[in-house]
């Protein structure tokens, strides 16, 4: 088995790698400049992906294919924004007890947090009427770590757009051992 690495500069302002073994594309890193984004995304037909004219189309052997849809054949696109781990800022155990996320979706959204020991909690988030809206994040209470990670995910295909995540950490009395 082989891995090919390439690197192509797109628009002037995004970055891309492309890993393929066997000549199977497995999965492609975006970072967008303005931003400091990164994006995943994960295929396994294509050889090739471009931008043009402000549509986005996919190349195979058999041909030249425009990605449009929120399906892919008869399946919902999954679709999931993940954080770094983080010590948000505080060098003692903590709590996120109290969060706010501005999000528009048309459906069911799963919201995550994950902390050191792999804890991991989800909380539904139902549709915002496709608008952008801020809600208060619906956070249990009881975990503790120094390090805390959140996810968004979409269920069934839901569409969602995102602008920002705001979390208020209860700082423990104790220091990270």
């Amino acid at each position: 088995s082989q891995a090919t690495f390439g690197l192509a500069l797109v628009d002037n302002i995004v970055f891309a790698m492309v890993v393929s073994s066997d000549n199977e594309v497995l999965e492609g890193w975006v970072l967008n400049a303005d931003t400091n984004a990164a994006s995943l995304y994960e295929w396994g037909a294509f050889n090739s992906l471009t931008r043009f004219d402000g549509s986005y189309y996919g190349a195979t052997p058999e041909g030249l294919f425009e990605l449009t849809g929120d399906e892919d054949g008869d399946d919902a696109i999954e679709a999931f924004v993940m954080t770094g781990v983080d010590n948000l800022g505080v060098e003692q155990d903590k709590r996120v007890i109290r969060g706010y996320i501005g999000v528009r979706t048309d459906g069911t959204l799963l919201f995550k947090t994950i902390v050191g020991n792999n804890v991991t909690r989800v909380y539904k988030l139902r549709s915002t009427n496709d608008s952008m809206m801020s809600r208060r994040l619906p956070l249990g209470r009881g975990v503790d770590s120094y390090y805390w990670q959140f996810g968004l995910e979409n269920a069934n295909g839901a569409d969602f757009e995102l602008d920002v995540i705001r979390v208020f950490p209860v700082v423990l009395g104790r220091r990270f051992r």
